[in-house]
């Protein structure tokens, strides 16, 4: 897996050109005929060298939100901005990975990746250097159908990552990852930080959000709120796992009891 080139870090921002991603009382109401699931208000400041942690149960309304952070989905209420401008007018400075492969599975890494290059105006050669920073070359003529799990997750990451956007939101991009290919995307998320970029991720593992988020927003029930986040990472998680112990307590017994001893 090789570092990014320096002609994809050169897009990023730097600090004369900072910019904030603003969530001003965001609210999502879906019909009682569907599940009567609410979510919001959210309000989220993020400026530039962000990386944002978005934990939480299941079911909380993570993915909901990241819909509408990346401007796939329209939002009830409320208003997500990027320097001012709405996020729907800038859908191109937005990459995003969602949880589950979306991918069509007749079409191969290397079709994807040179589509999207095109489409955000970026160069084929973005597009290669995206398939072989996530490992893909080796397969970046087989059809997304014939591929492992991890595999399609990873074209997912090139697919998100390979113009380099200003705004990155990643839903649960660590699942299916073998070492090798978590190590790179914990280096990618440290780059962007450093970079100038502002990074959203949902994770349930306490140690990646403790070592990577410069921040975090822990969601439940649809409502959500900054939590503290102090400088040492083992204060980090154990914050984290009181706050999953509160809303998620462990159960009490065993799930065979008789096999305790």
């Amino acid at each position: 897996m090789s570092q990014l080139t320096s002609a994809t870090k050169s897009n990023l921002p730097n600090a004369q050109g900072a910019f904030r991603l603003i969530a001003a009382e965001v609210e999502k109401v879906f019909p009682s005929t569907q599940s009567g699931f609410k979510l919001g208000p959210i309000n989220l400041d993020l400026p530039s060298s962000t990386s944002l942690a978005v934990v939480g149960p299941n079911g909380s309304g993570k993915s909901t939100l990241f819909q509408i952070l990346t401007g796939n989905a329209p939002a009830t209420s409320g208003q997500i901005t990027l320097s001012g401008r709405p996020i729907y007018e800038l859908k191109k400075s937005c990459g995003y990975l969602p949880q589950h492969n979306l991918l069509p599975l007749w079409a191969t890494p290397d079709e994807l990746c040179r589509y999207s290059a095109g489409m955000l105006s970026s160069t084929p050669s973005a597009a290669k250097n995206a398939l072989a920073y996530w490992d893909c070359l080796s397969f970046s003529d087989r059809p997304v159908g014939m591929l492992s799990t991890g595999m399609r997750k990873r074209v997912g990451l090139a697919v998100a990552t390979l113009h380099n956007p200003q705004v990155l939101v990643l839903d649960e991009p660590f699942e299916a990852l073998d070492l090798g290919h978590i190590a790179a995307l914990r280096q990618e998320i440290q780059r962007r930080t450093s970079a100038g970029a502002i990074t959203i991720f949902a994770t349930h593992i306490a140690s990646f959000a403790a070592e990577l988020a410069t921040a975090a927003f822990f969601v439940h029930h649809g409502t959500g709120s900054m939590i503290p986040w102090p400088e040492s990472k083992s204060a980090r998680e154990e914050i984290l796992e009181n706050k999953f112990a509160e809303v998620a307590p462990p159960p009490l017994a065993f799930l065979h009891s008789g096999m305790t001893q």
